[in-house]
């Protein structure tokens, strides 16, 4: 069968506008690459976009169509691409990608989350240099990741939410005003999460964030907090990291446990 030449002639000259070639040259410097790909996630696609005479604010739209926070968690997945393209001094394309990919499996990361660092990576790959993450190179590569490190299935907590509360009214931490400053900040920080969880409904009355949080405010005031902290270690006076937080939040449940059990700060949600 012989094409119509003059149906072959429109889209030669509709395709190159509708479906140009990678916005910039592969034969550019890896300095000129690097440079052009420290922008961020959303402005790199939405200018590619952009190129492809797609409108400024449609492109905007594309380039952010999902959440703020998976948006957030996207952009440091993004900016440790770059960071492995600058340090091995890469171009794009689809083996560097699976290069990558392997690096992060090497590490030991989860596959969720190299599913999810995948996910981020589509549509700048796409857009910009029409790597498709879905092609069977990539799906094959992940099945064999699983196939080496199965996902494990997330058991249910192993302590209950009703015993931390109990144990919360008992005369140790149940008087706010004489409270001493290490159960105060285990009581805060704990209704806290639970407040910000899906159990607030179970939080009244003598279990009030709202009172305790007010009562550490005021206590920690006079402490150095250059940087406005809410969070302090009770011993030093010193900001608390994350470690500290969840030493506190396993602290306060096996103490409201009978026997010692494992915990997890991120089961509060649950």
């Amino acid at each position: 069968m012989v094409a119509d030449p003059e149906l072959v002639q429109p889209l030669i000259r509709i395709l190159p506008h509708a479906y140009p070639l990678p916005p910039y040259n592969l034969a550019e410097s890896v300095c000129q690459r690097s440079q052009i790909l420290e922008v961020s996630r959303v402005c790199f696609i939405s200018s590619v976009l952009e190129q492809k005479q797609i409108g400024t604010e449609a492109g905007q739209m594309i380039a952010a169509k999902s959440a703020h926070s998976t948006l957030s968690k996207y952009e440091s997945y993004w900016k440790h691409f770059i960071s492995f393209l600058k340090t091995n001094k890469l171009d794009v394309s689809e083996h560097v990608l699976i290069s990558f990919f392997f690096k992060l499996f090497k590490q030991g990361l989860a596959l969720r989350t190299m599913s999810a660092y995948r996910a981020s990576l589509a549509d700048p790959m796409f857009y910009g240099f029409q790597i498709d993450t879905n092609s069977k190179v990539f799906r094959d590569f992940f099945i064999s990741c699983r196939t080496r490190r199965p996902i494990t299935k997330t058991l249910p907590p192993q302590w209950e939410v009703y015993k931390v509360l109990q144990y919360l009214k008992t005369s140790q931490f149940k008087n706010n005003k004489t409270i001493s400053l290490p159960a105060l900040l285990l009581k805060t920080l704990f209704l806290i999460a639970l407040a910000t969880g899906s159990r607030i409904s179970e939080i009244a009355h003598s279990l009030c964030p709202v009172e305790c949080l007010r009562n550490w405010l005021d206590i920690t005031s006079e402490w150095p907090n250059p940087n406005n902290f809410i969070w302090f270690n009770a011993a030093t006076q010193k900001p608390a990291n994350n470690r500290i937080l969840v030493l506190r939040f396993r602290q306060l449940i096996n103490l409201s446990h009978a026997h010692n059990t494992k915990s997890n700060f991120h089961q509060i949600r649950k």
